[in-house]
């Protein structure tokens, strides 16, 4: 009854944008399933990273599950997210002047608890991790990159892709639902600008964030935002290096 009367609102984790904040109560909360979609090299990944830094920042526990990128990828596109330095002087060497921002950025991410996982595309594997980390008290937020390359089995004879992919979509719903935590993930869009393979992405998840990169410049627009106003167009800037 008190969730219901909402007494006791579920936990929300600031995405570092005002306005995104402001447009959806607080940003991902506890129980709900937010997915970012784009089109390929997009900024799914850019904003998945930033979500990411943004919680740790907070002091929260987040586990970031790369099926795409080394985890060692992952940590420098952090690293040059809380520095403002290029993906590229990161992975070459730190100039003198940008030493002490690393550091820091270093030394935050050490004494964070941070855990990425890079080394299985697996259901299985991704649930399990997250399961004995929530046990551990070690995830309040999970992010998965991306949905479309989660593998849950083979596909049966009379089984399409959509259909496969609707129920990863469905599985991670369900994890945030009875671990509690925030689930986060990215789908890629289709040429016609939709979520690409599966239109029920859009029916599991409690909020769907869009890049789009029209000419006067980017922008996230609120696809789906749960008990929130929807067509909400959040001006962004996007520093791809």
């Amino acid at each position: 009854v008190d969730d219901l009367e909402r007494k006791e609102p579920p936990e929300a984790f600031s995405t570092g944008l005002r306005l995104l904040d402001q447009a959806t109560d607080g940003g991902p909360k506890r129980g709900e399933l937010t997915t970012v979609a784009a089109e390929t090299s997009g900024g799914k990944s850019i904003l998945l990273a930033q979500l990411a830094v943004r919680a740790i920042q907070d002091g929260h526990a987040v586990a970031f599950f790369s099926l795409e990128m080394p985890a060692k990828s992952v940590v420098k596109r952090m690293i040059a997210n809380m520095t403002g330095t290029a993906v590229r002087p990161v992975r070459d060497g730190v100039m003198q002047k940008e030493l002490a921002a690393f550091t820091s950025a270093v030394g935050t991410l050490q004494r964070s608890r941070l855990h990425v996982v890079s080394d299985s595309t697996s259901w299985e594997a991704i649930e399990g991790k997250v399961r004995e980390l929530v046990a551990a008290g070690e995830c309040d937020v999970a992010i998965v990159d991306y949905l479309q390359l989660v593998h849950l089995r083979e596909m049966a004879r009379n089984e399409t892709r959509e259909q496969l992919v609707s129920e990863v979509a469905r599985r991670l719903k369900s994890l945030a639902l009875n671990l509690n935590v925030a689930v986060i993930t990215a789908s890629q869009l289709n040429e016609e600008g939709k979520l690409r393979e599966s239109r029920s992405i859009g029916h599991h998840s409690d909020h769907v964030w869009t890049i789009r990169h029209p000419n006067e410049g980017s922008m996230l627009s609120l696809d789906k935002n749960r008990n929130g106003e929807r067509g909400v167009l959040v001006p962004v800037l996007m520093s791809g290096s």
